[in-house]
């Protein structure tokens, strides 16, 4: 009815060609639609995670003391890498790689790898848990030993094998065992054996029994520088022995004991007899080659017939134990005598008196004199009878009767 434009007119106020009388008006709102700045939809980005692994380059994860075990670290996604080494939470090194030495104290020791960019970079990102792995240190102890002798005692000269053990734990290694003792020594490789005769005594004293104790240690040593040790003890013992004195000679055809041969026997042969009852003297007679075997005793009308030899044994014994005049009273029981003829087996002894003492008229001896004798031999208890004393007897009831020989 107005003639109203299209809204494509802009709006305004309009008067109809050749009038003025109607006025017309349009009103309205225009609403003018049009898309705003273009918008580009963009992609999502993938992030790279990094995973980082430890690897056992060399070694155990189980370690005796002082081992190692070399870890390396490596990672996922092909960047340069930081690597931060934790011992037990503790900072401990940086690099790839790690050497780890076992403590001598025994457990276990958590070894852990942080990681970081060696640049930074948004494409990555770093495993939500650091690497771990988990080291074992076994306890270290030192090797132990046990000692001991087949024999605790022994005669000297003898020996006796040594029996040791060596206990060792996982960590020990290659443990070897060397002996040593405080005398004598010790031989063998795999048996190992004391041997006594390096044993030293006062051999120049052996008219009593002498006993020493010698300490056998043994080392167990292992190839990281422990060691244990074990002890024993052995008693070495030396026998006393026999000990051949000097001679008493006499004259030709003579049993009468000289000045010389008393001298010895009364200040040497029986104050060692008296100061130990368990001693032993043995006398031993001989003749020479020419001397007539049997000679009568004449004195207080002793048997007859008794061997020359028989009767040089029996008066050094009256020496000893007569209890008269000068004569000694050493027990009847502690003398064995013998008799042996003209053997001459046995080496000649002198006298240790032979050139000091003055003897009466025919009593003095001549060179010859050597086969007219008597040995002397002293045995101490416990010791051997040497061989050329057996068939000794024990001494006759009859020297009693013959009084201290003048």
């Amino acid at each position: 009815q107005f003639g109203l434009p299209e809204i494509s007119v802009p709006p305004g106020v309009f008067i109809k060609e050749g009038s003025l009388v109607g006025l017309q008006l349009s009103s309205g709102i225009s609403y003018i639609f049009s898309p705003g700045p273009e918008v580009v939809e963009q992609e999502e980005v993938k992030k790279t995670t990094v995973v980082t692994t430890i690897n056992t380059t060399a070694g155990s994860t189980e370690l005796c003391a002082g081992e190692t075990i070399t870890l390396h670290a490596s990672s996922t996604g092909g960047r340069d890498m930081l690597y931060r080494w934790l011992v037990d939470g503790t900072s401990a090194g940086t690099g790839a790689d790690f050497t780890y030495t076992a403590p001598k104290e025994g457990g276990s020791h958590s070894i852990t790898v942080e990681t970081a960019l060696g640049a930074p970079d948004a494409n990555f990102l770093i495993g939500p848990a650091p690497a771990v792995v988990t080291v074992t240190a076994k306890a270290y102890t030192n090797p132990s030993l046990t000692l001991s002798a087949e024999k605790s005692t022994l005669m000297y000269g003898e020996s006796t094998p040594l029996h040791t053990e060596a206990t060792k734990g996982a960590c020990n290694g290659t443990v070897t065992v060397s002996c040593t003792a405080t005398e004598g020594a010790i031989t063998g490789t795999d048996t190992k054996v004391f041997d006594s005769n390096g044993v030293s005594f006062d051999m120049s004293n052996r008219g009593k029994e002498q006993s020493k104790q010698v300490t056998i240690t043994c080392t167990a040593n292992d190839d990281k520088g422990g060691s244990g040790t074990a002890t024993t003890p052995i008693t070495v013992t030396l026998k006393a022995s026999a000990q051949r004195k000097y001679d008493v000679l006499f004259p030709s055809g003579s049993s009468r004991v000289n000045n010389c041969g008393k001298r010895a026997l009364i200040d040497e042969i029986a104050p060692a007899l008296e100061a130990d009852p368990s001693m032993t003297v043995v006398l031993v007679g001989h003749v020479d080659g020419v001397e007539k075997a049997p000679r009568v005793r004449t004195r207080r009308g002793a048997p007859a017939a008794e061997p020359i030899d028989q009767q040089r044994a029996d008066n050094v014994a009256a020496v000893l134990s007569a209890a008269t005049g000068i004569c000694r009273r050493v027990n009847p029981n502690q003398i064995k005598v013998k008799w042996i003829g003209s053997d001459q087996a046995n080496e000649y002894r002198t006298p240790s008196c032979a050139d000091s003492v003055k003897e009466r008229r025919g009593a003095a001896t001549k060179g010859d004199a050597k086969d007219r004798r008597v040995e002397v031999y002293l045995v101490p208890s416990g010791a051997d009878m040497p061989p050329a004393l057996a068939g000794a007897v024990d001494l006759p009831a009859s020297v009693k009767a013959l009084g201290c020989p003048k």
